[in-house]
């Protein structure tokens, strides 16, 4: 029997090239739901490319979609003084989109969008990007589409609201958030449904700015399918970790301060403690560190699973960032015992006690860590649940029908 039935069309855009898995958190995030639809739906991805980097895996991408195109930044940043200028007083009207939302390129990334898109309907437009956010609206009077699903991930509007309330703010950052916030709202308002990644995020606009519309807190999966439980033996211990992208600024503030307030005090008590931190793109105050005695910084390897499996006690003092963090759901997945604060645990939503251990202060951290160092035992309860909290509540299988119900809007 011949099947007449005709697959649906998606159009998804990226600000950065969603492949390899690891390569960045969108990819992580978008790798496995491009996989999963590329089964029952016609996939064109469009990424804007504002550095001119990501020509390199269009041919691996292209054996889950019909098309894959990249639009670059055709200055790649030489922009003169004047054009800066007029897009930054422009950024100052209130009916233009804020500084957040703000490229240099965008009347050419509509232009070309524009072009790509011409004479094709789509089933769902997915928006996955908030860097180029300010010109979605414009974007969306010429996409010919059934429905519009933006995909914020993390909230711009609480990015900004947390800078604010941090900083001793001055009045054109107060501007700023009002800005955000309103436009935030605005694409909500323009768009068939909404997704975050947690429900802090989903929480951030105020409903009463958005007349009801949907919105949606689907979180990421955890992607274990290049897991080995094999432990790397040069790692030495005993020893303390952080995971993570090491050019992202919140995880740069986190490891100088946990190797200032906790490592530094600890190795005083354990004098042959060590702090290894993993993960790529190490900026040079991250390098640095790697002079210091005890300290291992990995860069970029080609499997962190056995480094991970080696750690003693993961630590995230995670003060500042929004979102998920996909790197407590590594760790936990390893077994490994996680100590970190609220805003770590925020969106993951583990017990206390149970699955990992949430401190708020140098004091907390110092006694909790300590206390899991002396204690394999209790090392090893803490890992194994977090392990089962993970697998229960982030499991690719259940995440992507959620997604798929959220763009055929069956939900």
């Amino acid at each position: 029997m011949i099947n007449t039935e005709v697959k649906k069309t998606l159009l998804m855009i990226f600000p950065a090239m969603p492949y390899p898995l690891r390569s960045n958190g969108l990819s992580m995030r978008y790798l496995p739901i491009i996989r999963y639809f590329s089964r029952n739906y016609i996939i064109d991805i469009i990424v804007l490319d504002d550095k001119n980097t990501c020509r390199e895996n269009v041919d691996e991408l292209k054996v889950y979609c019909r098309r894959v195109s990249i639009i670059s930044n055709p200055l790649n940043g030489g922009y003169s003084i004047f054009k800066k200028f007029v897009k930054r007083v422009n950024v100052l009207l209130p009916w233009n989109p804020p500084i957040y939302f703000a490229v240099y390129y965008g009347d050419y990334i509509l232009h070309k969008i524009k072009e790509l898109t011409s004479g094709v309907h789509y089933d769902t437009l997915i928006w996955t990007t908030s860097h180029y956010s300010g010109y979605l609206l414009y974007l969306l009077k010429f996409v010919s589409r059934e429905r519009t699903i933006v995909d914020f991930v993390d909230s711009p509007f609480l990015a900004v609201k947390r800078k604010v309330i941090s900083l001793n703010s001055c009045l054109l950052q107060h501007y700023e958030y009002w800005k955000t916030l309103r436009w935030e709202a605005k694409i909500i308002r323009n768009s068939t449904s909404s997704i975050y990644i947690s429900s802090v995020d989903a929480g951030a606009v105020p409903s009463r700015l958005t007349s009801g519309c949907k919105r949606y807190v689907i979180p990421n999966g955890i992607s274990a399918e290049t897991y080995t439980d094999y432990i790397d033996k040069k790692v030495k211990s005993p020893n303390i970790g952080f995971l993570g992208n090491m050019e992202y600024a919140p995880n740069v503030e986190s490891v100088h301060w946990l190797y200032e307030h906790v490592f530094l005090p600890l190795r005083s008590e354990i004098q042959n403690l060590s702090l290894y931190v993993i993960g790529k793109n190490p900026v040079r105050s991250i390098k640095e560190l790697a002079l210091k005695e005890g300290v291992f910084i990995t860069g970029e390897v080609a499997n962190i699973w056995p480094i991970v499996n080696a750690i003693d006690v993961f630590v995230f003092p995670l003060w500042n960032g929004i979102g998920l963090k996909n790197k407590l759901l590594e760790a936990m997945y390893a077994k490994r015992p996680v100590v970190t604060t609220p805003i770590g645990n925020e969106g993951i939503e583990a017990v206390q006690h149970r699955d990992l251990l949430i401190c708020n202060s140098e004091e907390e951290f110092q006694h909790e860590v300590l206390r899991l160092l002396y204690s394999p035992d209790k090392r090893a309860i803490l890992g194994e649940s977090g392990h089962k909290f993970v697998t229960e509540n982030y499991s690719w299988e259940r995440i992507l029908r959620e997604f798929e119900a959220v763009i055929t809007g069956s939900i």
